[in-house]
């Protein structure tokens, strides 16, 4: 969001509607991966598809993103929730390699006709990004690694299990 708002930038008159969109549910992320985001946004009758293309980390840029991965992990926390990342990996990423991708480095396509690069879509998009890197930190890195560190495998603790697990027959009575 530093990125799409940034003091130093003229201001942009689609941002309001962008994050409207995104408040509004009308932006649906279909798919999250290294390197690739792609969402529907709705707007009335019209649904355009989205698709932005984000580097992902190579060279020493991924070793040191992983090197501070594995540290953080080691030294979070028992019972950091799945999908959620130590507070200080963040700003150890951003200082060393760059977390947010600039939108120069953005490779964003949109269906709709509109000729101003990003489209209100894409930003409406990225506002949704943001708002799920909000609820699910881990996203982010995600977004960037071409494959996950063993580090960020701590989604299978044994602390936390799945919701289709519990039997709400027998979770109350303990058996």
């Amino acid at each position: 969001m530093r990125i799409l708002e940034s003091p130093a930038a003229a201001p942009d008159r689609r941002l309001p509607k962008a994050r409207s969109l995104a408040r509004n549910n009308a932006v649906t992320i279909v798919a999250a991966e290294p390197g690739l985001i792609e969402a529907e946004s709705t707007e009335g009758d019209t649904c355009h598809r989205v698709r932005i293309e984000l580097p992902c980390w190579a060279g020493q840029a991924l070793a040191d993103a992983t090197s501070l991965i594995e540290k953080a992990m080691a030294d979070a926390p028992a019972g950091l929730a799945p999908g959620d990342l130590p507070d200080e990996l963040a700003t150890a990423l951003s200082r060393r390699v760059g977390l947010a991708v600039p939108l120069d480095e953005q490779a964003a396509h949109c269906t709709c006709s509109d000729r101003r690069i990003p489209c209100l879509h894409v930003l409406a998009t990225l506002y949704t990004l943001t708002q799920r890197v909000d609820e699910h930190p881990r996203t982010a890195l995600d977004l960037r690694l071409p494959h996950p560190p063993p580090a960020l495998d701590h989604e299978s603790s044994p602390d936390w299990i799945a919701l289709a697990a519990v039997d709400p027959a027998t979770f109350y009575t303990g058996e």
